[in-house]
């Protein structure tokens, strides 16, 4: 009987959290959750948690085949079966006295004599100090297993002959919950002691391997091309097509845990089955059966839960407990209430699930007020918990902890209660009153419910920790005692960030009309305390239709003003990703802002952190996004040849480090490109040979948003399976909806023989240049030749840095994508790079690359051509510093002051001629156009020819001034912001036709209103 599988991959963290947390006032997602220790216990049990913190760290990246050692303690919940002392399956520790694994594991009629159950077990090798062991005294297998089909049905629990001691090396896993969801391409986590290869050795400490989700529907494709292989819908399939990560024998019984967004671990399957150990599945059709393999197949967990809770119920301590009060209830009526469960002093059953549905008078709102409140404890409230929905089944909030929430006045006549309760620990409910109650006595909030607070407390967005809902409207209106001030302090912070907070945002007033604001606050950046100056705070929470991200969570306490120093007075202000830099420990491959994953799925394309990937840059043309690159040093981007192949000779570039969103038209830097140097030898028609250099007339300045990718070794290799960042404007391809802010996919590395076999039609091939990543099925779609140039990076792991592998070059969108192997140029970088100055390596030492004697010319290196940027040919200088523009072309100012002139007198310009010019000035200023003269024939008048000034660039401007108009002709016209676009069309010659416009940039210290000229004092002048 082929049997399960195994070999393992990377390490996770997470960091530990305050489970200390007050009780929550609100509406909206509150938690309480102050923790309770197990008597006799080290720690108190909170499943799915590691003393180490084993969440995956969003800034780990680990690049082992195969997998990797875990660390001591990381996985508490794993179970070591023993026969004779001897390890032969595994299993999961799920409350004190139960163990799930494997049906296949007891075959045997006599396992119950001889088995014993080992936990706080790591090294198989010796006896620790951490470890525990129990006999087995009652086996329950699935009454559906059948061993001649031993992947259907393939659970068993074991009850232990004695109650397990809880301690930071011993911990339950979570069970899931009816509502949780996994995704194929979701990272889960598979353990054991099991074969590191197929019929290879055994490991001495406990491995683990991180696997991608399969979707069903594939996984039984795949089954089906096995002889004798009959299987159920009752399974979990993952692992990549291309193999080399598995389970193995030796692990069955053990289990695939994945990921809650917020950190805890759930049990989603136990290991049962697979057709070999790290085989590659993709092509089983075409293979003989000696090398057929399979996805590891994993019982569904979720899918037997019924059972499974079951059993675990037959066995516990028999006690009084109550089923719900309500099943599936009505409660209507002015008011009413509701128990649960319905005698005092009673336990609510564990694995319960109860619903009640609330109806008050049409048109009226609903107050709840609880008198009881003691529900199991978790940070995420995800293990017991009450929820409260409207009648559309929009999450109000969700409840746990042991102290009542407060009251509740939700602005809807009808809401749904949902108790939920899982395998471990039940505690004695809640009560609760409802009342109806006339609406207006506030606001409506618009999401759901509306909180007057007269005592300290916390509040949060909805829905918290998970995404907070779109298009809402929350208010909380908080009254201090008299003589007193309110003083607003966050634990967690992450709203869409937007210049301006134009489209998420928390704003926070000291007056009830919410008229005199104290601070306006969004982004990442966790805002600085909040103080009130009068005894009564108003808080505002808005959100859009889009870009939803976790919320925020802050307490509230009332203080004497007396009792305030000098630093809690000046504390009303939100501290920026600027104030707060740090000194880099790296000169390369570091952020000061940590990726953030939260789909924690290789299957999806998500939005990075606002600068968490520092040396991402646009390359734009004529003020338009057309390629991504990567900085290596104070003045050289890489990119793709493709990108930049077939642009002229005299297009104007320009690139702009430390951006996230394109929309945004305020930059801190912008760099001129100097030149464009494509490799010699890249051809379009095979994209062999895809890389570029892109030289800056100017250096950079490094901060917290602009910094550099190291460069790897040319010797440096990036194993099969390994997982990467791709980074871009463009992953998401041409037929999704586009983003303007920056995505991240993270995508393993795909195996070389495996891509070349995918691709062997494409011209040329895959060479020895390339590498490819993704999850490989060969189906190509219409992005398929997409190319953006955008960095591949991947973790060093010794270094704790990041170093670029690849480069974005062609089948981005296609499974997998094809990159450019950059350690392949290493040489040929440091050679065209040299003339000028250092680049940065990832083996820490600046000039490791940069050796090499300088025998090309700047700018020929290699024999490539140039691509120069610059004012156009005819434009002349005046003055230093000062443009004459008086050709009919398109292109970008980016120097004050200047002139645009044009005249038709003498010069034959084609009918219907259209002119274009760009003018964009830096960050923080906006720019003065002063129009000298502009002359347009009687004849021709509004119906041919015009002049218009559009605030911003194409794709995002829009029209601010045109010519003729029906009004009076403004002298002068001042931007917004830092982009104008000013276009000149006439449809037949006008010999009287003549424009003349002088601008000049100008820094904007507050407002519009003070304004200080960049180029002349003199020019300062009043909007």
């Amino acid at each position: 009987m082929p049997t399960a599988s195994s070999s393992f991959v990377r390490g996770m963290k997470m960091p530990r959290r305050n489970l200390l947390v007050r009780s929550i006032l609100l509406s909206l997602a509150v938690i309480s959750c102050l923790g309770e220790e197990d008597p006799g216990s080290i720690r108190g049990a909170r499943c799915g948690e590691s003393p180490l913190g084993s969440a995956r760290d969003l800034n780990y990246l680990s690049r082992i085949v195969g997998g990797r050692e875990s660390k001591k303690g990381q996985h508490p919940w794993t179970v070591s079966l023993k026969r004779n002392g001897k390890h032969f399956c595994g299993g999961i520790l799920v409350s004190r006295r139960h163990v799930l694994t494997a049906s296949h594991c007891l075959l045997d009629r006599n396992v119950k004599s001889y088995i014993r159950v080992f936990f706080g077990e790591y090294d198989q090798t010796i006896k620790e100090d951490t470890e525990q062991t129990f006999k087995v005294i009652e086996i329950f297998k699935h009454p559906d297993f059948n061993y001649t089909q031993p992947m259907n049905y393939d659970v068993a629990v074991l009850v232990l002959d004695g109650a397990v001691t809880f301690d930071d090396n011993i911990q339950p896993a979570c069970m899931p919950n009816p509502d949780d969801v996994f995704e194929p391409g979701d990272l889960c986590v598979t353990l054991g002691w099991g074969h590191l290869t197929e019929n290879g050795i055994l490991p001495g400490v406990l491995q683990e391997v991180l696997l991608p989700l399969v979707n069903l529907s594939i996984c039984l494709d795949v089954m089906a091309t096995l002889k004798g292989a009959v299987v159920s819908s009752k399974i979990v399939c993952a692992g990549f097509p291309e193999g080399g990560k598995d389970a193995c024998q030796g692990d069955s019984g053990g289990p695939l845990l994945c990921q809650r967004r917020h950190g805890t671990w759930v049990l989603h399957g136990l290991t049962s089955w697979g057709m070999g150990c790290g085989r590659s599945w993709k092509n089983n059709m075409f293979l003989p059966a000696n090398r057929k393999g399979s996805p590891g197949i994993f019982t569904d967990i979720q899918k037997l839960l019924g059972w499974v809770s079951f059993q675990l119920n037959t066995a516990v301590t028999k006690e009084s407990k109550e089923s719900c009060s309500v099943q599936d209830g009505v409660l209507s009526g002015k008011s009413g209430v509701l128990r649960f469960p319905h005698k005092n002093n009673l336990r609510y059953r564990n694995n319960e699930l109860c619903r009640w549905n609330f109806t008050v008078p049409k048109n009226m709102h609903i107050l709840l007020n609880f008198t009881h409140f003691d529900v199991e404890s978790d940070i995420s409230c995800n293990l017991d918990y009450l929820a409260i929905y409207t009648a559309s089944d929009r999450l109000i909030g969700k409840f746990c902890g042991d102290m009542p929430p407060r009251s509740l006045l939700i602005s809807f006549s009808s809401i749904k209660l949902k108790f939920y309760s899982d395998f471990h620990k039940n505690h004695t409910g809640f009560n609760l009153s409802y009342s109806a109650v006339e609406p207006n006595t506030y606001p409506d909030s618009g999401c759901g419910s509306f909180a007057v607070i007269f005592e300290e407390g916390e509040i949060q967005s909805m829905n918290y920790p998970e995404n907070y809902l779109g298009n809402s409207r929350c208010h909380w209106i908080i009254h201090g005692p008299p003589d007193s001030y309110i003083k607003l302090e966050f634990e967690d912070f992450a709203l869409e960030p937007s210049d301006g907070c134009r489209y998420d945002y928390l704003a926070v007033y000291q007056d009830l009309a919410a008229e005199d604001i104290i601070e306006t606050f969004c982004g990442y950046s966790l805002p600085d305390l909040v103080l009130s100056t009068t005894g009564v705070m108003h808080i505002k929470f808005s959100t859009d239709e889009r870009e939803n991200d976790k919320g925020f969570r802050a307490t509230f306490t009332f203080v004497n003003p007396n009792s305030l120093n000098e630093d809690s007075r000046q504390g009303n202000r939100v501290k920026s990703n600027k104030e707060q830099t740090t000194s880099q420990d790296s000169i390369c491959g570091v952020s000061q802002v940590p990726p953030r994953f939260i789909s924690n799925s290789i299957a999806k394309v998500e939005e990075a952190a606002p600068h968490s990937w520092p040396w991402h840059t646009s390359l734009q043309y004529a003020g338009e996004h057309v390629c991504d690159g990567a900085i290596i040093t104070e003045k050289w981007i890489l990119t793709t040849a493709s990108c930049v192949f077939n642009r002229k000779l005299n297009d104007l570039w320009l690139a702009i480090p430390g951006i996230h969103d394109l929309s945004w038209l305020g930059h801190n830097q912008k760099g001129l490109v100097k030149q464009i140097i494509p490799h010699p030898s890249f051809t379009g028609q095979t994209n062999d040979f895809d890389i570029a250099l892109v030289e800056l007339d100017e250096s950079l300045q490094f901060n917290g948003d602009i910094f550099p990718i190291c460069l790897p070794g040319k010797n440096s290799e990036v194993a099969a399976a390994s997982l990467c960042v791709v980074s871009g404007w463009g992953l998401r391809g041409k037929e999704a909806e586009k983003s303007t802010k920056l995505q991240q996919h993270e995508v393993p590395i795909f195996a070389v023989d495996a891509c070349k076999a995918l691709y062997r039609q494409h011209p040329g091939g895959i060479t020895d240049r390339m590498l490819c990543a993704g999850i490989g099925t060969g189906q190509g779609n219409s992005s398929c030749s997409e190319q953006s140039g955008g960095p591949l990076v991947c973790l060093l792991e010794e270094k704790g840095i990041y170093a670029i592998f690849g480069l974005a070059s062609w089948g981005i969108n296609c499974k997998p994508g094809v990159y450019t192997k950059v350690p392949s140029f290493v040489d040929w970088i440091d050679q065209i790079t040299s003339a000028t100055e250092q680049i940065y390596s990832s083996d820490g030492d600046p000039n490791a690359h940069n050796k090499m004697e300088n025998t090309e010319q700047e700018g020929t290196a290699g024999g490539s051509s140039t691509v120069q940027g610059g004012l156009p040919s005819n434009g002349t200088s005046s003055k230093e510093n000062h443009y004459i523009v008086s050709s009919c072309e398109d292109v970008v100012l980016l120097k004050s002051p200047g002139e645009i002139k044009m005249e038709t007198k003498g010069q034959m310009y084609p009918n219907g001629f259209s002119c274009q010019w760009r003018i964009i000035a830096p960050k923080y200023h906006i720019i003065k156009v002063v129009i000298q003269e502009l002359h347009m024939s009687a004849e021709n008048g509004k119906c041919c020819n015009s002049l218009i000034i559009y605030e911003g660039v194409p794709k995002n401007r829009i029209v601010k001034v045109q010519f003729p108009t029906d009004g009076i002709v403004p002298g002068t016209v001042w931007s917004e912001g830092s982009f104008l676009t000013v276009e000149v069309s006439t449809t037949s010659v006008d010999p009287e036709f003549g424009i003349w416009l002088v601008y000049s940039y100008h820094h904007r210290t507050q407002s519009q209103d003070h304004i200080v000229s960049d180029s002349d004092s003199s020019e300062s002048s009043e909007p």
